[in-house]
C-alpha cells in the first residue's frame, strides 16, 4: 500500500507533465495488453471515440510516468461499428491473436450480449463495458464482468423517481425502445420498477420501437399520436441520434410531456442535436458533472489537452477516463502476477478507491460493480444539458 501511496503522490506531481518531457523508462518486462471492440464508425461513433479517448489518454499518462510496476499499457482497439456480430470477432481476434488479458470499454448492450459469453469463456475480464443491462449484473455475480458505472435500472429509479415527483402516474408514461438487447434492457428495468412502486399494468403502457442504428422514428411519433391520452412523459431507450430527432420532431406534439433519456444517449451527443426551445428533457448521467469544479474534473480536462489536443471533454470519455484510472489502481495496489486471473484478482481485492468521485469507488468477490450513483441533467435551450436536478 505504500507504493500505491507513493505512486499517487507521484501522479499529482507530475500531472502537468509535458508530452515532450515524458519519462517513458521502460524495460525488457513485456507489456499488459488490453483490448476494445467499439464503435469508431456507424451511427454510434460518437460514443465509441469518446470512450476510447478517455481511456487511452490515461493510459497514455500511466506510461509517461513508468507504466505499472515497470510495465507499458497497451490498448489494442478495433471497430465494431455497434454491429454485435463485428464485435465477436474482433474478441475473438484479440483473445486469440493478439492475446489481450482483458477486454475493456466496450460500446452497447447487443454487442455486449454476444461476446460476453465468449470473454467469459476464455477466463477473461469484461471490463466497464459502456451500457448499464442487467445482462451484465447478474446475481451471483460472474466474477469475469466488472462494471464500472450504474446499472439502468438505478438510471430508472431515478428517472421514474422524478416522473412521480412532477405529479404523472405511472399509467401516463410511454416509451420508445431501440428495438435490439439495449432497449429491451431499459425497459426490463423500467418495468421492475413500477413493479417495486406497486404498478401492475405494464402491459398497457404505450411503447413504440425503432430500428438500431437508424434514426427512423416516424413511426413511433405516429403511435403515439393516435393515443386517446397523450403521454405526460415519455422514456426513451436510444441513441443519440435517434432520441434527438424524436424529440425535435414531437415536442411540440405534445407540448406538456417530459422527455427522459439514459445516460447511453450521451449528453453532450444528444443535446449537438437537439433543436428544441424545451426545458422538458432530462438525461441521467452515472459520472459526476463536468460543468462543476473539482480537482478530478481539472485533472481529466489537463490530461486531455495534454495527450490528445483534438479529444473532446464530455460524460463519456470521462467515464472512460475514470473507468482507466480505476483498473490502474487496482493494478498498482496488486502484489500478485499481472496475468488474466491476475486483473481479476486485483480488481476484487480493491476495497477502496482513492479516486475523488463523490461517492466510493469499490469492488469485491461478491460486487463487481464500482459505483451506484446516477445523477440527472435538464436541458437548457441553446446550452445544452447544464443543469443539475438535485435529488430531494
Amino acid at each position: 500500500m505504500e507504493k500505491h501511496v507513493r505512486w499517487l503522490i507521484l501522479v499529482w506531481a507530475f500531472s502537468s507533465l509535458s508530452v515532450a518531457e515524458c519519462q517513458l523508462i521502460m524495460n525488457d518486462k513485456p507489456p499488459i495488453l488490453l483490448g476494445m471492440s467499439t464503435a469508431l464508425s456507424g451511427p454510434a461513433q460518437y460514443l465509441g471515440e469518446s470512450m476510447r479517448d478517455g481511456v487511452q489518454v490515461y493510459f497514455d499518462k500511466v506510461n509517461c510516468l513508468g507504466g505499472v510496476h515497470g510495465r507499458e499499457i497497451k490498448l489494442i482497439i478495433r471497430d465494431d461499428g455497434y454491429q454485435p456480430n463485428a464485435a465477436l470477432m474482433n474478441v475473438r481476434r484479440l483473445i486469440e491473436q493478439d492475446e489481450v488479458l482483458a477486454i475493456m470499454g466496450n460500446v452497447g448492450t447487443p454487442t455486449a450480449k454476444l461476446t460476453a459469453p465468449f470473454i467469459i469463456q476464455h477466463k477473461r475480464v469484461f471490463y466497464a463495458p459502456y451500457t448499464g443491462a442487467g445482462i451484465l449484473r447478474d446475481q451471483p455475480v460472474d466474477k469475469y464482468i466488472f462494471n464500472f458505472r450504474a446499472s439502468y435500472g438505478q438510471e430508472l429509479q431515478a428517472i421514474i423517481k422524478h416522473i412521480f415527483k412532477n405529479g404523472i402516474k405511472p399509467g401516463e408514461i410511454a416509451f420508445l425502445l431501440q428495438d435490439d438487447a439495449y432497449g429491451q434492457a431499459g425497459f426490463t428495468a423500467a418495468k421492475q420498477v413500477l413493479m417495486d412502486y406497486g404498478f401492475r399494468y405494464i402491459d398497457e403502457l404505450p411503447v413504440t420501437k425503432y430500428p438500431r442504428n437508424t434514426v427512423e422514428v416516424d413511426d413511433a411519433i405516429m403511435s403515439l399520436l393516435d393515443l386517446v391520452n397523450p403521454p405526460k412523459a415519455i422514456i426513451i431507450v436510444g441513441a443519440y441520434a435517434a432520441s434527438a430527432k424524436f424529440i425535435n420532431h414531437s415536442y411540440n406534439l405534445f407540448p406538456r410531456t417530459l422527455f427522459y433519456n439514459l445516460s447511453f444517449s450521451g449528453a453532450t451527443a444528444l443535446s449537438n442535436k437537439l433543436a428544441v426551445s424545451s426545458d422538458r428533457v432530462f438525461i441521467t448521467q452515472v459520472v459526476p458533472f463536468l460543468a462543476h469544479h473539482s480537482v478530478l474534473k481539472q485533472m481529466f480536462i489537463d490530461d486531455l489537452h495534454e495527450y490528445l489536443p483534438h479529444g473532446v471533454a464530455n460524460e463519456i470519455s470521462f467515464e472512460g477516463y475514470l473507468s482507466a484510472n480505476l483498473l490502474i489502481e487496482a493494478l498498482l495496489q496488486f502484489e500478485g502476477v499481472i496475468n488474466a486471473e491476475g486483473i481479476k484478482n486485483a480488481l476484487e481485492e480493491l476495497s477502496v478507491s482513492q479516486i475523488d468521485f463523490g461517492s466510493s469507488l469499490s469492488f469485491s468477490r461478491n460486487d463487481h460493480q464500482a459505483s451506484d450513483k446516477v445523477w440527472m441533467l435538464q436541458y437548457q435551450y441553446k446550452k445544452g444539458f447544464i443543469k443539475q436536478v438535485e435529488d430531494e
